[in-house]
């Protein structure tokens, strides 16, 4: 009786194990333990391919070329936790509008939920979010 860490192929092993698992240990990353830019860069590409992964909470992370400040997750939060999406986002000049409405619809299109976006800006902004969306 093999346990139920063995590799089975059908019919090939006979009914015999072809190969046991063991379980691996690594020590976690250790932000002190970090010597020079270049090991910093990949402890920070770690992080974020954890999260390209969908093993973080949010899908969009892993994927951006930016760290949003932790005020424009709300606007991401309060949206998915609406069943059909309505959102505006009307904060102060320099916030980061473009950013909080661009993690919105990275998420829902990562997640699958929506296949297309449409955003509705002033003139003047067209050329920026086509830039965005690009």
């Amino acid at each position: 009786m093999c346990s139920k860490d063995s590799i089975f192929f059908s019919g090939e092993s006979g009914g015999r194990a072809l190969e046991t698992l063991e379980e691996a240990v690594f020590p976690l990353p250790n932000p002190i333990s970090v010597k020079d830019h270049a090991a910093a860069l990949l402890l920070m590409d770690a992080a974020r391919l954890l999260l390209r992964s969908a093993a973080g909470p949010f899908r969009c992370l892993g994927r951006l070329s930016l760290r949003p400040r932790p005020y424009q997750i709300v606007p991401l939060l309060m949206a998915l936790k609406l069943e059909t999406l309505r959102l505006l986002i009307a904060d102060d000049v320099g916030i980061g509008k473009t950013i909080e409405a661009g993690l919105i619809a990275r998420e829902l299109l990562d997640r699958g939920e929506v296949k297309r976006i449409a955003v509705l800006c002033p003139p003047h902004l067209c050329d920026q979010w086509q830039q965005v969306g690009g």
